[in-house]
């Protein structure tokens, strides 16, 4: 197995291996929709193909296959892999939470956390060579209507192309052609074969319209760059059989286009293997903080040891949204039990002994997050936030059990609005907010929060996002970049970044992403390009080059 040692203070990890390097970072890293991204670089040089799954959260298979294609050696080429597309979505086991993130591709969209994996997504598109999409879809593929489960208008076990000829480039019908006959040479029952389904969705009279705004869609008529979707069955139901089938297929596919990936030898094993397998577990729970007022509190930590860090996640008895990207709980009141998840799906029961909570408080005191640092507001005490923030509600201090905590103005739950926002991540977008309950001021906008059982409330105060992105190299000397100042020249070297608050820098054509306090070695006689974006939203904030000369004296 592929060993990645963390890097602390900048979620980014690195292993060398029989077939090169496996990168590690995560954009988004303090939201509830934190994007892991997997950079490989293969032994030789070639070129650099997409591969993405759980696109839609209850498409199981693209998700497990894409985590074993990190886990094969690479012998040419490089490979960006993203295995979870839609964190939040897998969790809840959902197709979307609020929209369909395979449809927001057609334009620069603003008012869900969809819209900001969309951006972050086509980013990472730009920096490769080609794509290739895993999905579930139902039913099986058909060019003539056979019945209810076999017709045009099912997707299960084809590969997809937008266009037969890739603009005189190159032909995605041939070449998706010559993948499906030596696929389907080997499978049994042959009634799975998968077929080529061309949506031809360049042309005006396709029949597929509604696929124009998916990332296929923008590989092909945006970047002009070859993508395949390939969609194994929701009807099939032998997880293992689909996933070694859509291994093999990614494989087959990626020869075609240059990237060369050499399997374990015995795979249908390797693939069963790995889909059961289940990391080291272990579920703490501690009081939180030293201030003896808080002690009611009780920290759930979470903690696995396995490769994928976001496959494994924990929620309670009653559904209760788990912290994601910091693996861990905090809980106002006892609940029964908690559950460990795998991509969404119940694996284990665990039972936790909470701490005795006997101390009253004259003042209730709301303890909530905000892009993950927990506080603590005491009642009619302003929270102040910024545009983009994720905040999450866990509860109230004050002995009072049935609490309900309601944000005004935003729906948290579409299928469920029942004015309850406990534990539900709230995206601090003034779009998703319901005009007349918002307060306008000078960079900002204001909400409630309305504790009802005791007609308490708390304001929100948010304000608008003007991150200027000032990037300091800090090594023997400092150096500062700007929009104003984009082009610095330093000495060789490492160099610490600091930034300012909420963003996030990539450099030249890595998709692994730099935090504040991340720290990157410069080699001299380099140019380095630096591109800025906000860490909440993926807005574009600047880019600028940095030049090498000699070393640092």
């Amino acid at each position: 197995m592929v060993k990645i040692l963390a890097i602390p203070f900048f979620l980014f990890c690195l292993s060398t291996h029989l077939f090169g390097e496996i990168y590690y970072g995560r954009i988004f890293k303090d939201t509830f929709y934190p994007l892991d991204v997997y950079y490989i670089k293969g032994k030789e040089n070639g070129p650099t193909i997409m591969v993405q799954g759980g696109i839609q959260g209850d498409e199981t298979s693209g998700i497990l296959t894409a985590q074993l294609l990190i886990k094969c050696e690479l012998i040419k080429g490089n490979l960006i892999v993203v295995p979870r597309a839609n964190p939040y979505a897998i969790l809840l086991r959902k197709r979307q939470v609020n929209v369909d993130l395979n449809r927001r591709f057609d334009k620069d969209y603003n008012t869900f956390y969809e819209d900001f994996l969309a951006r972050a997504i086509k980013f990472l598109a730009r920096l490769s060579d080609g794509l290739i999409h895993l999905h579930e879809g139902s039913g099986f593929y058909s060019p003539k209507y056979i019945n209810a489960l076999k017709n045009p208008f099912r997707y299960g076990q084809s590969i997809i192309i937008d266009t037969s000829n890739f603009y005189n480039k190159l032909c995605l019908a041939a070449l998706a052609s010559k993948v499906l006959e030596k696929i389907n040479a080997e499978i049994y029952p042959v009634q799975f074969s998968f077929k080529l389904f061309n949506m031809n969705t360049l042309s005006p009279i396709t029949k597929y319209p509604e696929q124009r705004k998916s990332f296929t869609y923008y590989m092909i008529k945006k970047l002009k760059k070859p993508a395949f979707a390939i969609e194994v069955s929701k009807n099939i139901s032998d997880l293992n059989w689909k996933v070694y089938y859509q291994l093999k297929t990614v494989i087959e596919l990626l020869s075609e286009l240059g990237v060369v990936v050499k399997p374990p030898k015995d795979m249908f094993c390797f693939v069963k293997k790995e889909i059961k397998k289940a990391p080291l577990i272990t579920i703490k729970n501690e009081p939180l903080g030293k201030d003896v007022s808080f002690y009611p509190l009780s920290l759930v930590k979470f903690e696995s040891k396995d490769f994928f860090p976001l496959r494994w996640s924990v929620v309670s008895d009653n559904s209760s949204y788990l912290n994601l990207t910091l693996h861990k709980c905090v809980f106002i009141q006892k609940v029964k039990d908690l559950f460990v998840l795998d991509d969404g799906r119940r694996k284990k029961r665990v039972k936790v002994n909470w701490i005795d909570w006997k101390r009253s408080f004259d003042k209730p005191i709301l303890v909530y997050s905000l892009n993950n640092r927990l506080k603590f507001s005491l009642a009619d005490q302003d929270i102040i936030a910024k545009e983009g923030q994720t905040l999450i509600l866990f509860g109230v201090i004050d002995n009072v059990n049935n609490q309900v905590l309601n944000a005004k103005g935003i729906v948290t739950s579409l299928s469920k609005n029942d004015g309850q926002d406990l534990l539900r991540p709230i995206l601090l977008n003034k779009k998703r907010f319901i005009k007349r309950y918002l307060t306008l001021f000078n960079n900002g906008w204001s909400f409630y929060i309305k504790y009802e059982n005791k007609n308490i409330k708390w304001r929100v105060k948010v304000y608008e996002a003007k991150d200027k992105g000032n990037l300091l190299l800090i090594g023997n000397k400092v150096f500062c970049l700007s929009k104003r100042h984009p082009y610095v020249r330093i000495p060789s070297g490492k160099y610490k970044f600091v930034f300012d608050n909420d963003c996030v820098c990539f450099i030249n054509n890595c998709p692994i992403p730099f935090y504040n306090n991340s720290s990157f070695a410069f080699k001299k006689n380099k140019i380095y390009k630096i591109k800025v974006f906000n860490s909440n939203t993926f807005d574009f904030i600047w880019k600028g080059e940095i030049i090498c000369q000699s070393k640092i004296l």
